[in-house]
């Protein structure tokens, strides 16, 4: 057993960096975060942590807006064999015409191919209503978009160029939108992605990439509550370049052998609320990411200047995680993460073999640097998990062994942009069970984890689990470690 205690000093230091992340939030923020949407859609009694609402109230009743589309009304056919893209995209264009409103599915499984939300509009999903993607092989004219990772430079083009981190093509998302304000999807219902018409294709470096799910990009104010979001081809949903974003009460959920199925990602995104949600996504993919960029924005166009969009200022509170890779910051975030707050976890690998994932912030030399700080993870609980704690930066080497020089701990020559990782809080932290590693902290030389704190951190594991620990400054108290 292990047990450090790093003394009344340095415990002022941990509170006063908690407090420096409180302070960091606006008072409006707050308060925005404790109120309900604008159609009073707040947190429902008796729904707890990491539950979907049972959606007993009638959504007809709930359809609040100045204008109720009902996708029937347009054509639309919820008898799972009808494609009904044209009725979806029809009604989105009246809620737009009207400027606003709310674009309602009433029970039934409605299939269709991508489309795209608009401004102060609602989707709206009663219960026993399916909104399920059909696949290529339903629609071999699926859109492609060329590789924009932001695309602020093309925002008055008619179809939105969705970004993707890589060079490569990609088919469009299958819910889009950009430049958008006061989004709602909500309800009782699921949205099926139709993973299991992608998962199988082979993609190879000449093909595009497969969708993402519901991809949103330079939303002010996006809402998505009690809603199931299921088998999606790629990442599930991702605000991109967002301010205001409030996600309650959802389920996300992939096949646990499938690949690139990320739950949610929040990229280069401010003022962000995750909380009381469920995620089972692929065992090789993050159930919840926090990204900030691999490059830098393009500049105005007017004036030239360029402006970082961090991710900043993210509370995520009262989740369960059963399946994925873990909660993880990175690994590329060359424009920044701070203010970060994860409160209230559960990592529940319980009758999962392989285990689920736990604490993860990850990068690697060359991905354009960046920095992360401030960012606190406290009142941790797991069981089974892969790993206790996964710090490190030497993420794609693990998939790639012959890049030696990208996983050496070595000094040598510094790179000139490395990541840079300060002021990170883990504490509280109780887990019972992992199948791989106590715990990997694992800095680089010319860039080191830099005042990293580990408070209560209690793990219980059998005889034999490793632990490795280099290139960082480290502050203990109550590292426990439990060996039969």
């Amino acid at each position: 057993m292990l047990d450090v205690d790093i003394g009344d000093k340095h415990r002022r230091t941990l509170i006063g960096g908690c407090a420096l992340f409180f302070a960091g939030i606006s008072f409006l923020w707050l308060i925005w975060l404790e109120a309900g949407p604008e159609i009073g859609l707040g947190t429902r009694a008796g729904v707890g942590r990491g539950e979907v609402s049972s959606g007993q109230e009638s959504s007809e009743r709930r359809c609040l807006r100045p204008w109720c589309f009902d996708v029937t009304e347009f054509g639309a056919r919820g008898d799972a064999h009808t494609i009904n893209t044209v009725a979806i995209v029809e009604a989105f264009a009246a809620a737009k015409a009207a400027r606003g409103g709310t674009v309602y599915f009433p029970a039934g499984s409605f299939r269709t191919g991508p489309f795209d939300l608009v401004s102060n509009t609602t989707l709206l999903l009663d219960a026993g209503s399916t909104i399920s993607f059909i696949g290529l092989h339903e629609d071999p004219d699926w859109p492609v978009l060329p590789f924009q990772e932001y695309s602020v430079t093309l925002a008055e083009a008619e179809e939105p160029l969705f970004s993707f981190y890589g060079d490569r093509e990609m088919y469009r998302s299958l819910i889009g939108g950009q430049k958008l304000f006061d989004v709602f999807i909500t309800g009782a219902g699921v949205i099926d992605g139709g993973g299991e018409h992608w998962y199988g294709r082979k993609f190879n470096a000449t093909e595009p990439e497969a969708p993402n799910g519901i991809h949103i990009l330079e939303c002010k104010g996006l809402t998505i509550t009690d809603i199931s979001l299921k088998n999606f081809p790629k990442t599930t949903l991702r605000p991109q370049l967002c301010e205001n974003v409030k996600l309650e009460r959802m389920l996300i959920q992939s096949p646990a052998d499938a690949r690139g199925a990320s739950g949610l990602v929040i990229d280069s995104s401010s003022h962000v609320l995750v909380r009381d949600s469920r995620f089972a996504t692929g065992d090789k993919d993050d159930a919840i990411s926090i990204k900030a960029g691999l490059r830098i924005p393009p500049g105005d166009r007017v004036t030239g200047v360029v402006t970082k969009r961090p991710s900043e200022e993210v509370l995520v509170e009262r989740c369960v995680i059963k399946q994925g890779r873990a909660i993880s910051i990175g690994s590329e975030f060359r424009n920044g993460i701070k203010r970060i707050l994860f409160r209230g976890i559960e990592f529940d690998g319980r009758g999962h073999a392989p285990g689920v994932g736990s604490i993860q912030i990850k990068s690697e030399r060359g991905l354009g640097g960046g920095s992360v700080g401030f960012v606190t993870f406290t009142d941790i609980r797991g069981w089974n998990v892969v790993s206790g704690l996964e710090l490190y930066t030497w993420y794609q080497c693990e998939d790639n062994q012959t890049l030696a020089s990208c996983r050496s701990l070595k000094p040598g020559d510094p790179h000139p942009e490395p990541p840079v990782f300060e002021n990170i809080t883990i504490q509280n932290v109780r887990i019972e069970g992992v199948t791989r590693h106590i715990g990997i902290v694992e800095g680089l030389p010319e860039s080191p984890f830099t005042n990293l704190r580990l408070e209560n951190f209690h793990v219980e594991q059998e005889v034999g689990m490793p632990r490795k620990m280099y290139n960082l400054s480290l502050r203990m108290h109550a590292f426990v470690v439990l060996l039969p």
